[in-house]
């Protein structure tokens, strides 16, 4: 998978290439987007939202799509890609959890896409903190890690 590392683009660049020119059209942006901390159900949203036949919503979650500094983010073709048959849809979404503690990325949301709604998932800080734990805690077995002393 081609990330924006691999093209070492910058926020400006990966913008301009995205609004570039494209045999596929104008870019279907998203008009809304699911953030919040692991453990706050994120998952279950984005499979409850995909299943409903106005909604849109790409084959994945987790796109970082603003944030294309980061080595997981999307190419701008594959982003462009994702969202090719989203036209037709009234609501079309994006749900990345960790956009919540970029503080770049409301800003480049409304610049795409001005009148987007952002939906802030949240959970009880103490519940939230121990579901996260648990769920270290069993990757870590899963893996062969041990916890520390």
């Amino acid at each position: 998978m081609e990330s924006v590392a691999d093209t070492k683009l910058g926020w400006p660049d990966f913008l301009a290439e995205m609004n570039g020119t494209s045999s596929s059209g104008k870019m279907n942006w998203p008009n809304f987007y699911v953030v919040g901390p692991p453990k706050t159900g994120s998952t279950s949203l984005y499979w409850h939202l995909k299943r409903h036949p106005e909604v849109f919503l790409p084959s994945f979650k987790e796109l970082r799509m603003f944030q294309p500094e980061h080595p997981d983010s999307l190419s701008p073709a594959r982003y462009r890609n994702l969202y090719a048959e989203a036209k037709d849809y009234k609501a079309i979404g994006e749900v990345t959890p960790y956009y919540l503690v970029d503080p770049a990325v409301p800003g480049r949301v409304r610049e795409v896409s001005p009148a987007a709604k952002i939906v802030i998932l949240l959970r009880d800080p103490v519940e939230r903190a121990y579901a996260h734990y648990l769920t270290v805690k069993e990757v870590n077995v899963a893996t062969g890690h041990k916890e520390p002393s």
